[in-house]
């Protein structure tokens, strides 16, 4: 699952994605989330921490009662230490915080994160716990 408010990113996001094997969805609104279909259960989420409507912390606050156990990668256009702070306060609430990404990103940054979140085995284990 792919949130985020710039269709150009979200596009990136999404084609790589898909090169690297898997399936996506593109939330461009944060309200139209839906986690309840249980037919798709995203094995990671890229949560733009700042949009229009919605921060990314309202975002993390809903997958936390969701009990969303997806990883959840992190972007934003803003200082590195801001996006260490929604890092470490996803951990807090319990969330599976796997990378925090500035944007621009870059396609060798992506394809690598994509290939950990499939094939790392300590991943794996983490989020079945």
């Amino acid at each position: 699952m792919i949130i985020e408010d710039e269709p150009a990113i979200a596009s990136f996001i999404e084609e790589v994605a898909i090169q690297e094997g898997f399936l996506t969805q593109i939330v461009t609104h944060p309200e139209s989330i839906n986690l309840h279909d249980k037919q798709f259960e995203p094995d990671f989420i890229f949560l733009d921490l700042l949009m229009p409507d919605f921060d990314g912390l309202e975002v993390m606050s809903y997958l936390r009662q969701q009990y969303v156990k997806s990883y959840i990668v992190i972007l934003s256009g803003s200082t590195n230490e801001s996006r260490q702070i929604a890092e470490r306060l996803g951990t807090a609430m319990g969330l599976n915080i796997i990378a925090n990404l500035a944007k621009p990103i870059r396609i060798n940054t992506l394809r690598s994160l994509l290939r950990k979140i499939k094939y790392d085995p300590d991943l794996l284990i983490q989020k079945a716990v």
